[in-house]
Protein backbone atom coordinates (compact mmCIF):
# COMPACT_ATOMS: atom_id res chain seq x y z
CA UNK A 1 0.00 0.00 0.00
CA UNK A 2 1.33 3.45 -0.74
CA UNK A 3 0.01 6.73 1.14
CA UNK A 4 -0.41 8.88 -1.89
CA UNK A 5 1.11 11.78 -0.45
CA UNK A 6 2.38 13.58 -2.99
CA UNK A 7 4.44 17.29 -3.55
CA UNK A 8 4.75 19.90 -5.32
CA UNK A 9 8.59 21.13 -6.02
CA UNK A 10 11.22 20.25 -8.02
CA UNK A 11 15.48 19.32 -9.32
CA UNK A 12 17.64 17.50 -11.48
CA UNK A 13 19.79 14.38 -11.41
CA UNK A 14 22.85 14.91 -14.03
CA UNK A 15 24.12 11.73 -14.67
CA UNK A 16 24.72 9.67 -17.79
CA UNK A 17 24.28 6.18 -19.29
CA UNK A 18 22.91 4.90 -22.91
CA UNK A 19 19.23 5.29 -24.08
CA UNK A 20 16.66 2.21 -23.60
CA UNK A 21 16.70 0.07 -26.58
CA UNK A 22 14.57 0.21 -29.38
CA UNK A 23 11.35 -1.72 -28.09
CA UNK A 24 11.97 -2.09 -24.76
CA UNK A 25 8.09 -0.79 -23.01
CA UNK A 26 8.94 -0.09 -19.12
CA UNK A 27 12.08 0.92 -16.87
CA UNK A 28 13.29 -0.53 -14.32
CA UNK A 29 14.59 0.65 -10.79
CA UNK A 30 16.26 -0.71 -7.80
CA UNK A 31 16.75 1.05 -5.01
CA UNK A 32 19.31 3.62 -5.07
CA UNK A 33 19.14 4.21 -8.79
CA UNK A 34 18.43 6.94 -10.45
CA UNK A 35 17.26 7.66 -14.43
CA UNK A 36 16.36 10.75 -16.49
CA UNK A 37 14.21 10.41 -19.81
CA UNK A 38 11.94 12.21 -22.65
CA UNK A 39 8.28 11.63 -23.32
CA UNK A 40 7.53 12.11 -26.90
CA UNK A 41 4.18 13.04 -28.17
CA UNK A 42 2.61 9.52 -28.75
CA UNK A 43 3.44 8.85 -24.77
CA UNK A 44 6.92 7.12 -25.84
CA UNK A 45 9.77 7.28 -22.99
CA UNK A 46 13.46 7.39 -23.85
CA UNK A 47 16.26 7.02 -21.57
CA UNK A 48 18.89 9.81 -21.65
CA UNK A 49 20.90 9.25 -18.64
CA UNK A 50 20.61 6.65 -15.49
CA UNK A 51 22.65 6.92 -12.48
CA UNK A 52 22.57 6.91 -8.34
CA UNK A 53 20.31 8.01 -7.00
CA UNK A 54 20.83 11.16 -4.85
CA UNK A 55 18.89 12.30 -1.69
CA UNK A 56 18.17 16.55 -1.50
CA UNK A 57 18.04 18.36 1.54
CA UNK A 58 14.21 18.46 0.21
CA UNK A 59 13.78 15.20 -0.31
CA UNK A 60 15.02 14.20 3.01
CA UNK A 61 12.43 16.61 4.79
CA UNK A 62 9.86 15.14 2.82
CA UNK A 63 10.97 11.11 3.63
CA UNK A 64 10.91 12.25 7.66
CA UNK A 65 7.52 13.75 6.94
CA UNK A 66 5.95 10.88 4.92
CA UNK A 67 7.44 8.20 7.31
CA UNK A 68 5.74 10.07 10.33
CA UNK A 69 2.10 9.90 8.68
CA UNK A 70 -0.21 7.14 9.54
CA UNK A 71 -0.90 4.57 6.76
CA UNK A 72 -4.16 4.55 5.00
CA UNK A 73 -6.43 1.35 5.17
CA UNK A 74 -6.57 1.58 1.57
CA UNK A 75 -5.51 3.31 -1.62
CA UNK A 76 -5.95 6.84 -2.03
CA UNK A 77 -8.17 8.59 -4.42
CA UNK A 78 -6.35 11.49 -4.78
CA UNK A 79 -2.38 12.93 -4.46
CA UNK A 80 -1.92 15.09 -1.33
CA UNK A 81 0.56 18.00 -1.30
CA UNK A 82 2.90 18.08 1.58
CA UNK A 83 3.21 21.08 3.83
CA UNK A 84 5.93 23.59 2.66
CA UNK A 85 9.08 23.33 3.27
CA UNK A 86 10.92 23.00 6.36
CA UNK A 87 12.71 26.38 7.43
CA UNK A 88 15.90 26.43 5.51
CA UNK A 89 15.18 24.16 3.16
CA UNK A 90 15.33 25.18 0.12
CA UNK A 91 13.45 23.50 -3.11
CA UNK A 92 15.50 22.77 -6.23
CA UNK A 93 14.15 23.87 -9.47
CA UNK A 94 12.26 21.05 -11.94
CA UNK A 95 14.48 20.61 -15.16
CA UNK A 96 12.17 21.36 -17.82
CA UNK A 97 11.54 19.23 -20.26
CA UNK A 98 12.75 16.12 -18.61
CA UNK A 99 11.15 13.69 -16.51
CA UNK A 100 13.41 12.69 -13.28
CA UNK A 101 12.58 9.58 -10.81
CA UNK A 102 14.93 8.27 -7.86
CA UNK A 103 13.63 5.31 -6.63
CA UNK A 104 14.92 4.99 -2.58
CA UNK A 105 15.17 3.07 0.65
CA UNK A 106 14.45 4.64 3.33
CA UNK A 107 16.34 2.79 6.24
CA UNK A 108 15.36 -0.32 4.37
CA UNK A 109 11.79 -0.27 6.27
CA UNK A 110 10.07 2.39 3.68
CA UNK A 111 10.56 2.72 -0.38
CA UNK A 112 10.22 6.31 -1.88
CA UNK A 113 9.81 7.16 -5.37
CA UNK A 114 10.67 10.51 -6.29
CA UNK A 115 9.15 11.75 -9.68
CA UNK A 116 9.93 15.29 -11.03
CA UNK A 117 8.05 16.10 -14.17
CA UNK A 118 9.41 18.94 -15.94
CA UNK A 119 6.63 19.36 -19.23
CA UNK A 120 3.86 21.21 -19.44
CA UNK A 121 1.44 18.60 -19.33
CA UNK A 122 1.00 16.64 -16.70
CA UNK A 123 1.96 13.08 -15.97
CA UNK A 124 0.21 9.80 -15.87
CA UNK A 125 2.17 6.20 -15.48
CA UNK A 126 1.68 2.80 -14.71
CA UNK A 127 3.95 0.79 -11.90
CA UNK A 128 4.44 -2.36 -11.32
CA UNK A 129 6.74 -3.52 -7.94
CA UNK A 130 8.54 -6.62 -7.14
CA UNK A 131 8.30 -7.24 -3.37
CA UNK A 132 9.55 -10.61 -1.65
CA UNK A 133 9.79 -12.25 -4.81
CA UNK A 134 6.26 -11.55 -6.37
CA UNK A 135 4.97 -8.62 -8.84
CA UNK A 136 2.09 -6.62 -8.75
CA UNK A 137 0.49 -3.64 -9.51
CA UNK A 138 0.59 -0.81 -7.23
CA UNK A 139 -1.20 2.64 -7.56
CA UNK A 140 0.69 6.11 -8.40
CA UNK A 141 -0.86 9.15 -9.06
CA UNK A 142 -0.45 12.16 -11.69
CA UNK A 143 2.40 14.25 -11.44
CA UNK A 144 1.39 18.16 -11.98
CA UNK A 145 3.04 20.09 -14.51
CA UNK A 146 6.76 21.25 -13.56
CA UNK A 147 6.09 19.68 -10.22
CA UNK A 148 7.77 17.07 -7.72
CA UNK A 149 5.73 13.89 -6.42
CA UNK A 150 6.69 11.75 -3.56
CA UNK A 151 5.10 7.93 -4.21
CA UNK A 152 5.75 6.13 -0.73
CA UNK A 153 5.56 2.70 0.16
CA UNK A 154 5.52 1.94 3.98
CA UNK A 155 7.51 -1.60 3.24
CA UNK A 156 10.75 -2.04 1.43
CA UNK A 157 10.41 -2.51 -2.48
CA UNK A 158 12.81 -4.93 -4.40
CA UNK A 159 12.54 -3.27 -7.65
CA UNK A 160 9.55 -1.48 -9.73
CA UNK A 161 8.79 -1.02 -13.45
CA UNK A 162 7.31 1.84 -14.60
CA UNK A 163 5.58 2.00 -18.07
CA UNK A 164 2.43 3.85 -19.82
CA UNK A 165 3.98 7.25 -19.85
CA UNK A 166 1.73 9.67 -20.92
CA UNK A 167 1.38 13.76 -20.76
CA UNK A 168 -1.95 14.67 -20.69
CA UNK A 169 -3.63 18.39 -20.91
CA UNK A 170 -3.79 19.66 -16.96
CA UNK A 171 -6.44 22.34 -16.12
CA UNK A 172 -5.61 24.38 -12.63
CA UNK A 173 -8.32 23.13 -9.84
CA UNK A 174 -7.71 19.26 -11.59
CA UNK A 175 -7.86 16.77 -9.20
CA UNK A 176 -4.23 14.72 -8.82
CA UNK A 177 -5.99 11.03 -9.25
CA UNK A 178 -4.51 7.87 -8.25
CA UNK A 179 -4.59 4.77 -10.37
Amino acid sequence: MRTGLAFIASAYIAFSTPALAQGETSIALTPGQSVALTVADKGEARVVRRGRGEWTPHDLAAARHLVGQPIPEAPVPEATPLPGAPEGVRVPPVARDVINLRFMSVAGRHTLLIVENGYAGALRYRARMTRDGQMRPTDVCVVLPSNRSYEHWPHPIDRIELSDFALVTWNEGDTPACE
